[in-house]
């Protein structure tokens, strides 16, 4: 069964932008994650995005957010499987600022240290790389896999918003597309005046890149997969490629074996 079938939206960028279009229909003010921290009584959608599986997959989203005049928040890893220092990855988050939207840290308590004062140092560390890859200061954070761990050292207290601060949490719904699947029907409830006051969307953009696939695993077998591999191919074919061409010490190796092939010849 699809999403489709549910009334619920399906996995592809314009149905999101579908999605958009509605909130705003139903009388909700679009922004942000740090618009959590400032409660001014207006209805309001909440857009979080968590980076976790690769940072060029993002733009498609952001794009098409930005062409509708929306703001979100993308948060990063530091210390995920890809690199947020590669030149390409710090374009795409650049271009992230550069069209109005937030970056903040997606971070990993898998790897903290177990001391307090340690773990939070580290996150400042993070936080601090983020800060220097974007050029901007950081307003949220956010856990990864907080399903693997027994807490949360920074839902509270660290000085940033946090999208499950307590404190933050009166009227809000919190809505998430983990795993490519909805858990309920709680979005099509905020798509009519008799929805909540305050909804946090929590979309992870690289689940969203071709709605044509609609069960999960297929999605991940003929989408996620062959594109996980995409930046080592391009940084080999093209990067690489052209060094061993180029490269002075390469041309003087393929020189001295051309000139001892034409000196073995009798």
């Amino acid at each position: 069964m699809g999403a489709q079938d549910t009334g619920m939206p399906p996995f592809s960028i314009e149905a999101y932008c579908d999605l958009l279009e509605g909130f705003g229909r139903a009388g909700y003010r679009l922004g942000p994650l740090s618009g959590l921290a400032v409660d001014d009584g207006t209805r309001t959608v909440l857009l979080r995005h968590d980076i976790d599986l690769d940072v060029p997959s993002v733009l498609p989203m952001a794009r098409a957010e930005a062409a509708l005049g929306v703001r979100s928040t993308f948060l990063v890893m530091v210390t995920q499987h890809y690199n947020p220092a590669y030149a390409e990855n710090v374009a795409v988050l650049r271009e992230l600022v550069d069209a109005g939207h937030e970056v903040g840290l997606h971070y990993d308590l898998v790897g903290y240290p177990a001391d307090p004062s340690a773990a939070r140092r580290r996150l400042a560390r993070e936080v601090g790389a983020v800060e220097e890859l974007t050029g901007v200061p950081v307003r949220c954070v956010s856990m990864h896999q907080p399903h693997l761990t027994s807490g949360d050292l920074f839902r509270s207290g660290s000085g940033l918003v946090h999208p499950h601060d307590p404190a933050l949490q009166g009227d809000l719904v919190y809505v998430s597309d983990s795993c490519r699947a909805w858990r309920d029907e709680t979005l099509l409830g905020a798509l009519d005046a008799g929805g909540p006051r305050r909804l946090q969307l929590l979309v992870h953009p690289e689940l969203w890149l071709d709605g044509h696939v609609e069960d999960r695993e297929r999605y991940l077998d003929e989408v996620l997969l062959p594109h996980a591999g995409d930046a080592a191919r391009t940084y080999l074919d093209r990067t690489v490629r052209q060094i061993w061409r180029d490269h002075e010490g390469a041309l003087a190796h393929d020189a001295r074996v051309a000139r001892a092939r034409r000196e073995s010849v009798p």
